[in-house]
Formats: structure tokens, sequence, C-alpha cells
């Protein structure tokens, strides 16, 4: 192709025979690439984007070739001949002398050729001036042709570009662009799940500050009230310290459990989680929540083994406290509170059972609703809720079955089962 525009550019009527062979030259080599292509095993989508866009550049050097060809030709037959040389002017002259023999004898023969100065400076400085224009005009077509063609070629850029900026501050719906080229769709697919995220968290934090505000409401107004109360004289002023501190205590536990169920959300958004080995947080939590289980003298037993998860330990150590708490608190004093941590079929799974009440088919329900405790007086309702959101962020799941006897309920069984990340080998007393 470089040899058919520079066959063109030294000689302005052949430029019509140099497109027509930069044309064919095009086809020849897009079908070359073609075949190479399948030789190697089969034709991608990539490698026939890139065919398909090496026969369009080709096509499309060739017919601005013979663009630039007919302006050419018409000025070459337009443009006057050269001025007949003067006699005065100077000249430059070679001579041949050869000998020759014929019928009449051999003699000398001599070849003169003579060409004026200013007839070569004339024609060295016509074809530098024709070249340097014809170059010019090429190159300002090509420049012309870049441009309209970047610019269409980037208009669906450029209109999404003015829909992101023209959105509202909390407009996060999904990004729409049909008309947008096959390169960008990925893109705008990143982009419309990120904005689905943001959503969610966003989401989440209204929920939460609805919540919070929604249900410290109550416990403020009681508190307000039990102040008014002790003011006025209408209790013993014992009675009413003990009924502040009971109000204080659930506003507190609330506002606690509040706010673990929003951290559970935000260690879900910061990614994997670290190995932790599950036996030591369920120990120190047991060992924490001994004097209670000591008060209420039950029958505790604790079985484990050494496993590890891929989980945060505060989200380990709070599903364990949810658990092991709401045990305590139904289970009827020397009952049976047993907690059992083994592994089955590649999970990780703790049991806790207790020797309460269970739960009725109402209370299922809505047993992992936030705030839909079973007894109002008994909590927030909150437990559970972050139990569940802390086994489905660490990829598990949680379950609560009655525990039946000779048809009838003695007690209730929570499973948590988490993916087992790997068995440690290490011994432990």
């Amino acid at each position: 192709i470089a040899a058919c525009f520079l066959l063109g550019i030294l000689n302005p009527r052949l430029n019509g025979v140099g497109a027509l062979a930069a044309l064919w030259t095009g086809f020849v080599l897009g079908f070359a690439r073609l075949l190479l292509e399948l030789s190697k095993g089969g034709l991608t989508p990539g490698g026939l984007l890139h065919w398909y866009a090496s026969i369009n550049f080709l096509h499309f050097a060739a017919l601005l070739f013979v663009l630039c060809s007919a302006i050419l030709i018409a000025v070459s037959f337009l443009t006057p001949p050269p001025e007949p040389a003067r006699v005065n002017d100077l000249m430059r002259m070679a001579v041949l002398l050869q000998p020759v023999s014929g019928l009449a004898g051999q003699g000398m023969a001599t070849v003169q050729v003579a060409e004026t100065l200013e007839l070569r400076r004339t024609l060295a400085r016509r074809l530098l001036l024709d070249t340097m224009w014809q170059q010019a005009l090429l190159v300002a077509l090509i420049a012309g042709v870049v441009v309209l063609v970047v610019q269409r070629a980037t208009r669906p850029v450029r209109s999404l570009s003015d829909q992101l900026r023209n959105r509202a501050e909390d407009d996060l719906s999904p990004v729409h662009a049909a008309d947008a080229p096959r390169e960008l769709q990925p893109v705008i697919e990143a982009t419309n799940t990120v904005m689905a995220r943001l959503s969610g968290l966003l989401d989440h934090q209204q929920r939460f500050v609805r919540d919070a505000s929604h249900q410290l409401r109550t416990p403020l107004a009681v508190l307000k009230a039990q102040v008014q109360s002790a003011r006025r004289g209408d209790v013993d002023p014992q009675q009413a310290l003990q009924e502040i501190d009971s109000t204080v205590e659930r506003a507190t536990e609330l506002a606690n459990q509040m706010l673990a169920l929003a951290k559970v959300e935000q260690l879900r958004q910061q990614g994997d989680a670290p190995l932790v080995d599950w036996e030591p947080v369920l120990r120190a939590v047991a060992l924490d929540l001994a004097p209670l289980i000591a008060e209420r003298q039950l029958d505790f037993d604790l079985q484990s083994v050494p496993l590890c998860v891929r989980c945060h330990e505060w989200s380990l150590r709070e599903l364990v406290r949810n658990l092991l708490h709401n045990a305590i608190k139904h289970t009827p004093s020397a009952g049976l509170l047993a907690i059992r941590l083994r592994s089955s079929s590649g999970q990780a799974v703790l049991e806790v059972r207790d020797g309460g009440p269970g739960i009725s088919p109402e209370q299922r329900q809505r047993l992992f609703q936030p705030f839909a405790a079973g007894d109002p007086r008994s909590g927030s309702g909150l437990g559970l809720a972050i139990c569940q959101q802390i086994a489905r962020a660490a990829g598990g799941s949680i379950t609560l079955d009655n525990r039946v006897d000779q048809m009838r309920v003695v007690g209730l069984d929570a499973t948590v089962r988490l993916p087992l990340a790997r068995a440690l080998t290490d011994n432990r007393p």
C-alpha cells in the first residue's frame, strides 16, 4: 500500500492505478488476516473485531486515496506547460562521441544533449510545490475525517457523561444507555453494580435511623413518666429508682443491639473476613456469662473442638452471646443448657440447646424480623435478627427447632452452620 501511495505521489496521472491497487491490496491483506486467525484454532470475537476494523481502515484509506487521485489528476491536466527556453539562458550540455562504421567507412558520431539551468530549476521548484500542496491537502482532508469520526464515535460517551452529571444527588438508579457501543457495556454494568451497592447501604442507614428513632422513643417516654411520678411522690423513692434503673437498662440494651446490627452491615461491606478459631471465642463468651448461669443454677454442658471459620471475631462473639443469653433467659431454674461445637460435611456447626418452652407457629413466622420479640418484656427483639445477619454475612445459616419428647416440647435447639475454612491441627488442652 505504501508503494501504491508513493507511485501516486511521483506521477499524479497514475493515482487512479495506485488507488485501485491499494483497494485490492486491502482485500488481500484482510482475507490473509482472516485465514491466519482461523489457522490458529478459531476466530475469537476479539480477532474478528480486529479483522473487521482492519478491513474498514484499508477501505477508508483506499477511498480517500481515490478522492485525492481525482483532485491531483484534474490539477495535472489544468497545469500549464513550462515556458520554452530562451537563447541567452545558461545551459548544461552533455556530448557523447561514439565510433560508428557503415558502408561508407568508419567515422565518429557526435551526440549532443543540452538543457537550460533555468528549466531544471523550474522543474524542481514545480515538483517541490506540487508535492507540498498535495501533501498539505491530503493531511487536511485526513485530519477533517479523523475529527468527524472521533466526534461521532465518542458521542455515546459524552451523552453518558452528561446523563451522570445531570443526575440528582440522591438518584442511585441504574444507568440506561442503550445506544452505547459494546466496548462501554462493561463500564456501564460496573457502574450499575456500584450504584446498587451504594443504594443498599443508603437504605440500610436510613432504615437504621428510622428504627432507632422509633424504638428509642418508647423507653425515653417511659423514663420521663417515671421521673415525673417520682417528683410528685406518687411512688416510693426506692421503687421509683428501681423502675428508672430497669428502664435505663432496657434502653441501653436496645441501643447496644442496634449499634451491633449496624456494625454487622459495616463489616459485611468490608469484604473478605479473616480466619478465626471459633472454639476460644465460644469458651470466652461462656466464661463471661458464667455468673448468669450460676445465678439460675443451670445444668450447663459445653463440648467443643477447634474449628476455623472465615468471620470477624467480633461477629462470632456477638453471635454466641445473643444465642447463649437467650437460652439462659428462657431456661427455667435448674434446667438443662448444653452447647456443642462440631464439624459436619465441611461445615462448623454450633448447637445451643435450652430447656425453655420453645416457639409457637405464630412466633416462627416473624422470628428473625427486627423488633419482633416473642415477649415484649423479655427484650427488644433484635438478638435473633443480629444472629441471622451475622450468619448470612459469613455464608452460613441459622435455624430454630423445638425439641419434642413424647409429644411435648421440652426445649429449643438453635443451630448455626458456617463454612469450615480449615481444620486446626495443633493440640489444645
